[in-house]
């Protein structure tokens, strides 16, 4: 029995655990939540690992989602599943911040609170429940669904990781500002471009191969991998 594609996955899980746990990575839900005001309105965009009982060949690819504390209590915009559609619903505390699914770390891509984050959920709870046609690849699917909705929400922004597959989708073509709100991009079926202060400098081939120079923080994005540099702490954005 040919082992090529095991002995890759086993390569691939642990490369990327070796460089989430020593690279670039960003903030656990806990470590930013110590630095916000009790029950104070609060915005996250975050990112997780697929499970490892994916089919092998994805499992270098993250979900990302977004999650919010209103009137003190939490919310949570995603697709969960590609069958079941978009979803903007209450979720519990424990839930909120749980910085971990079993081996699989959850980080915290950007923050938000205070008045900044009340007016960012105003627009949040505008996206509704509703069906969503998911396609694993090369999109639409859940990560092509928060890069668009941070990128039509004013004062929110993110960037999304390399291997955040689908986020760079855009059919027949795309151009303008990126989610993470400081550089321009281009997007075809083909491939994506992307400058600016936050964003570095990022080529996507087919949504799948991103590789990429990022200014602040600085960091090197290789396909299939996290971003790899120095570790750096996620600010909360206020006023």
């Amino acid at each position: 029995m040919d082992r090529t594609p095991r002995v890759w996955s086993l390569v691939l899980v642990a490369a990327s655990a070796i460089l989430s746990a020593t690279g670039c990575a960003t903030n656990r839900p806990t470590e930013v939540a110590s630095r916000l005001v009790e029950d104070e309105d609060v915005v996250f965009v975050k990112t997780i690992a697929l499970p490892e009982t994916s089919i092998w060949f994805i499992r270098f690819a993250r979900h990302t989602w977004i999650d919010y504390r209103s009137d003190g209590t939490w919310y949570r915009i995603n697709i969960p599943t590609k069958l079941s559609g978009i979803r903007n619903s209450k979720i519990s505390r424990p839930m909120a911040l749980e910085d971990a699914r079993g081996e699989r770390d959850i980080r915290v891509l950007s923050a938000f609170a205070g008045e900044r984050a009340t007016r960012i959920i105003a627009h949040l709870r505008e996206v509704e429940e509703q069906p969503f046609d998911y396609r694993p690849w090369p999109g639409p699917n859940s990560n092509t669904f928060v890069e668009t909705v941070v990128r039509d929400t004013p004062e929110l922004h993110a960037k999304l990781w390399g291997t955040a597959v689908g986020k760079d989708y855009a059919w027949p073509v795309r151009a303008g500002w990126t989610a993470a709100g400081t550089g321009v991009e281009l997007d075809t079926p083909i491939f994506g471009l992307m400058v600016g202060w936050r964003e570095g400098i990022e080529l996507d081939l087919l949504n799948v191969l991103t590789f990429g120079v990022g200014f602040w923080p600085p960091s090197i994005t290789l396909p299939f991998l996290p971003p790899i540099g120095p570790r750096f702490e996620v600010p909360v954005e206020r006023e």
